[in-house]
């Protein structure tokens, strides 16, 4: 959480102050944002796939609606750590040979095959990690959720093949009917700039200084 680089630190930078005041409305967005007003945010909440499958990772920040109407926003967010390789983000075997994980998702059983034993494909987005947060997500909710990528943008190659990458995910999950989005921090920026600076103008200075 001290380091500068910190995934964790620039969540809570972000979304603890909207949670605060009660506009976590300006970061979900989109005609319904108005539902997210007031709603809870919380941070490092678990989602299991079920028994057996050990410790369930960290959903970054959750973002609850106080009614039931509007789904959960789940968002997993990635800073600089985004960019390095990781060799042992592939899907382990046994999320495959349980059927009843995969009904009416036939797109992301596909990927999840491609991803296990190891993650030849992708090369630095954490796919596996986004099908387990579906699998959690599906498991609690049904399909009353939006799971979220957020991430920051890089110059370079890098920025390119992590942001093509993103958005061949999104296309995946989309096709199996799952409410998925992949969002830069800085657009979520500078949307939230665009929402809150006249009310909130210190907390728009801060990030647009630290992070726009």
């Amino acid at each position: 959480m001290r380091a500068v680089h910190s995934t964790s630190a620039l969540a809570v930078n972000v979304f603890q102050y909207l949670g605060e005041v009660g506009r976590a409305d300006a970061a979900v967005g989109g005609g319904d944002a108005a539902a997210y007003r007031s709603a809870t945010v919380v941070f490092e909440e678990k989602y299991p796939v079920g028994k057996g499958f050990g410790i369930a990772p960290n959903v970054d920040v959750v973002i609850k609606p106080l009614g039931l109407q509007q789904p959960v926003v789940a968002i997993e967010c990635k800073f600089s750590e985004a960019y390095r390789i990781n060799p042992s983000k592939g899907l382990k075997v046994k999320y495959l040979n349980v059927a009843e994980l995969w009904p009416e998702l036939p797109a992301l059983h596909r990927l999840a095959l491609a991803l296990s034993p190891e993650d030849t494909r992708f090369r630095f987005l954490h796919a596996a990690q986004l099908i387990k947060h579906t699998l959690g997500l599906r498991r609690m909710y049904g399909r009353n959720f939006c799971l979220v990528y957020l991430w920051y943008a890089a110059d370079g190659d890098e920025g390119r093949v992590h942001a093509d990458e993103a958005a061949a995910f999104t296309e995946i999950a989309r096709a199996d009917g799952i409410a998925f989005a992949s969002i830069t921090y800085q657009e979520l920026i500078r949307r939230l700039a665009e929402e809150l600076e006249e009310e909130h103008g210190e907390y728009i200075e801060y990030l647009t200084g630290r992070y726009g």
